[in-house]
């Protein structure tokens, strides 16, 4: 097989698998009684630059003991794409956390939901401890979170870091009902969302104690990097530990967040209209 296998298709008697390898422009044909590679051709003129060839394929892959130990996790397993897997990780480091979307980073740093990543060369961390690989920094001497920066240490680093760099966001789903999200932006406003949430990509870029970080599996504190408020519409659960599965629960569970008791279940529906909004066009 080649580099990203993303779309696969059987022939009419299923004897043959053909796979598009989207990172090399090459179609692998496998035949399926043995499993075997019998054939691959190339099928599109590659006109991407090295350094992008190279970093995708340090996302997207896992055969690189560099980054994943025994070929088993890769970037794209979580975020295929830039997108959230919509799934909570009770493994990490920190405690319990939902996987964000990886759009528009530049925008939005400092990073993690713990906001102890200051550069995205910091992934250099979570290559080493979450994915098990030796690191592409080939000293092994890792400078903390915060510490000095893994910027321009490794050309293949920094490329993976540019790389991550380029996802933006989806096209917005059309709004359904207007009159409803203006309602919604107008309550927006009244609870002073944007003094946490501020500017077009709704963060002060600040971590605050949003009363979220009570469980003792939480190893980072109680203040959370403030999330975009992009592409929620894309990124369900909410908080840092997912806890919340809707934007309603976001805003009806114990909390700073929490509105039901000062305006009506008619207004946090306005509101979350409003928000699974954004960004507007």
């Amino acid at each position: 097989m080649g580099s990203s296998p993303r779309g696969i298709l059987l022939n009419r008697d299923n004897s043959l698998l053909f796979v598009n390898n989207a990172l090399e422009g090459s179609l692998s044909i496998i035949e399926t009684r043995n499993l075997t590679v019998v054939d691959k051709l190339p099928i599109s003129d590659f006109k991407l630059s090295v350094d992008t060839i190279v970093a995708a394929q340090l996302f997207y892959g896992a055969s690189d003991p560099r980054m994943s130990f025994g070929s088993w996790l890769s970037c794209a397993n979580c975020h295929f794409d830039g997108m959230s897997d919509g799934r909570v990780w009770q493994g990490m480091v920190d405690g319990p956390r939902n996987t964000p979307v990886l759009y528009n980073l530049l925008e939005t740093p400092p990073y993690n939901w713990s906001g102890n990543w200051d550069e995205l060369a910091d992934a250099e961390i979570k290559i080493r401890h979450l994915q098990g690989g030796t690191g592409l920094i080939a000293d092994q001497t890792l400078s903390p979170a915060l510490g000095s920066p893994h910027a321009g240490l490794s050309l293949d680093l920094d490329s993976l870091t540019a790389y991550i760099a380029t996802f933006t966001g989806p096209t917005q789903l059309p709004v359904k009902d207007a009159a409803l999200v203006k309602h919604g932006a107008d309550i927006f406003g009244q609870q002073n969302c944007a003094s946490c949430h501020a500017g077009a990509a709704g963060t002060d870029l600040k971590s605050h104690d949003v009363g979220t970080g009570t469980s003792p599996n939480e190893k980072a504190g109680a203040a959370f990097d403030t999330p975009t408020l992009r592409w929620l519409w894309s990124s369900a659960p909410y908080f840092h530990d997912g806890s919340a599965a809707t934007l309603r629960d976001v805003f009806t569970m114990p909390g700073a967040h929490q509105l039901i008791g000062k305006i009506s279940l008619e207004d946090i529906d306005a509101l979350t209209a409003y928000l699974l909004s954004l960004p507007q066009q």
